[in-house]
């Protein structure tokens, strides 16, 4: 994957911004604060190679500062990439529900697991007697409210809460709770004051296309606040609710229909009476908060905006720009960089001075190997230029977790990793990451070697190469010097990602900020030395790219200052000189 998840923060209401948090390869699809905390769910992408298209789950936590972050890659969950539009909702410190976001309701599966560990490791949640649609409110640490459809649908009963009053260990349908339309969306106040909110999603024209419930007794009855009944010019569900009283509060609409690619926007209603009369605003958005009692805040799609409204959604008005955006990968190839950005692909033989727009264009004298892509333990791959079939390879011992990432050293010589899975309870068995060896662009493939870590990148260069992941709770690298035969492991000092190889077997890094600046740190190191911290860029947000030219110079691509920037060093990392990258319209 190229491009970069990436976080930035205001502390001037917007005016400004600065990016706290960038990693490469990285979707980051929801994001909210509990308490102190900043949460953020996602999918990170092999960036140095392929990758499952399913990617893997990444849990981001930081402080409300920007300037500490802890990435977890937690275990039990669903490899069908529902965990890339997942939003939390933490219940405790350590107790948490999630579910897919409500943007995405009525398009893909929506799927309520729950952790009790502070996000490590998840397992799946059952209705009795139904299926999650994602609303989920905890008014205390041991009852949850949770949306549902139910599994023998009637004319009056479609939709409905369930109830857990033991911290998510059992769950019950409401029976008062029943609506004739899906539920998305519910929230509770208090112990007694909830709302849920649901509807018929529009291309069905069935009626209510929108509908609105409410509880004053903790959810034993629930009435109608308002409903949409007539057939014609139907509103799309209610998919968020923010109440901040029981009678002021915004309401968001929204969800898509199935197969639609998601977030599905919806508008923004305001209500002061409890739901009853909902005044449609002009603003729509995928998601919304409420800040004090009249600011609103909703973001915009598929347009990278946020808009605000300072007087409950009269007038609106959109922020300044999030920061820099479109960089993807940065390589060497042919004797010349290739940068791959949003825009398209770039080169420049002049080490970085002049860019040429390419488009989608193969690189001139470059072949690229056979096309693989990754899903579950099974590898698809189209030969080169078309002259041959597709053929699809199992690889059976790597069934369990399935394929992490898969590299090649030439279009020919190439390696595939398992995910393998570690940093779970002590009850549950680590899994070992297992290597594939390919000699033929990966028609055939033999095992090679097993990791005791989890892999979520790797690089390889000439016989050189190297594997990103942990063991246990903790960063490690893995390096082989034979061609992937034999390995050993390397503490990392720091979260790190982008791991890069050359042909002589010097090996980077980039690894997350220590500090409060928001520095990128390049760590160095060889087959047989331990890595040191190399250099800091400074200016570089989190994350970056960097390679090692055929003369040994080294090239390093990222965000400086909400700008994107090149730096280059010719004296092996000890000093380097940065600029803005100016690249030409495509």
């Amino acid at each position: 994957m190229t491009g970069s998840g990436l976080i930035s923060l205001t502390t001037n209401s917007g005016r400004s911004w600065k990016t706290v948090w960038s990693r490469r390869g990285v979707y980051l699809g929801w994001m909210g604060i509990t308490g102190s905390q900043v949460v953020a769910t996602g999918t990170q992408y092999p960036t140095s190679g392929l990758g499952s298209e399913y990617g893997s789950p990444v849990l981001l936590m930081g402080n409300e500062d920007g300037d500490s972050w802890r990435v977890v890659h937690p275990a039990g969950l669903s490899p069908d990439g529902a965990w890339g539009t997942a939003a939390v909702n933490w219940v405790t410190s350590t107790l948490a529900l999630a579910s897919t976001s409500p943007s995405y309701a009525g398009s893909i599966p929506q799927p309520l697991v729950i952790s009790r560990d502070g996000g490590a490791s998840w397992t799946s949640v059952h209705l009795p007697g139904g299926t999650s649609t994602g609303g989920v409110s905890a008014p205390s640490a041991s009852t949850i409210f949770a949306t549902g459809t139910v599994a023998s649908p009637t004319s009056t009963c479609v939709g409905a809460v369930w109830e857990s009053a033991d911290a998510g260990v059992d769950w019950s349908m409401l029976p008062g709770s029943c609506s004739p339309a899906p539920l998305y969306s519910v929230q509770f106040l208090s112990s007694r004051i909830g709302f849920a909110g649901g509807g018929q999603l529009p291309m069905y024209s069935q009626p209510p296309g929108r509908v609105l419930l409410e509880t004053t007794d903790g959810g034993a009855a629930w009435s109608i606040a308002s409903q949409q009944t007539t057939s014609s010019q139907l509103a799309s569900p209610i998919v968020q609710l923010d109440f901040i009283t029981s009678q002021a509060g915004t309401l968001l609409t929204g969800g898509c229909g199935p197969g639609a690619n998601g977030p599905c926007a919806g508008h923004v209603y305001t209500t002061a009476d409890g739901g009853r009369v909902l005044h449609r605003t002009a603003q729509m958005g995928t998601a919304l908060t409420t800040i004090g009692t009249q600011d609103l805040w909703v973001l915009n799609y598929p347009a990278p905006q946020v808009s605000v409204s300072d007087d409950s959604g009269g007038t609106w008005s959109v922020l300044p720009g999030l920061g820099a955006a479109g960089i993807g990968s940065l390589s060497f190839q042919s004797g010349s960089l290739v940068l791959t950005t949003a825009a398209g692909t770039y080169t420049s033989s002049d080490g970085g001075q002049r860019w040429a727009y390419v488009g989608s264009a193969e690189v001139a004298g470059f072949a690229p190997p056979n096309t693989v892509s990754l899903k579950g333990d099974a590898l698809s791959i189209e030969p080169a230029r078309e002259t041959g079939p597709t053929k699809v390879v199992h690889l059976a011992a790597a069934a369990q977790v399935g394929l992490s990432t898969a590299v090649f050293a030439t279009p020919s010589k190439g390696l595939a990793f398992g995910a393998g899975s570690q940093c779970l309870k002590p009850q549950i068995t680590p899994i070992p990451a297992a290597v594939f060896a390919t000699g033929d662009g990966g028609l055939t493939w033999r095992r090679t070697a097993t990791l005791d870590m989890s892999v979520t990148d790797a690089a390889y260069s000439g016989s050189f190469a190297v594997a990103v992941g942990e063991t246990g709770c903790h960063e490690e690298l893995a390096i082989s010097t034979d061609a992937g035969l034999s390995w050993h492991l390397v503490p990392i000092p720091t979260s790190c990602q982008d791991g890069s190889v050359t042909a002589t077997g010097a090996v980077w890094l980039t690894c997350s900020a220590e500090g409060p600046n928001g520095l990128a740190y390049l760590a160095s190191g060889s087959a047989s030395a331990p890595l040191r911290v190399r250099h800091t860029l400074r200016g570089l947000a989190n994350g970056a790219t960097f390679v090692v030219s055929a003369n040994s110079d080294l090239y390093a691509v990222g965000e400086d200052n909400g700008a994107n920037a090149l730096w280059v060093s010719r004296d092996d990392g000890r000093t380097w000189r940065g600029s803005l990258l100016h690249l030409p319209g495509a």
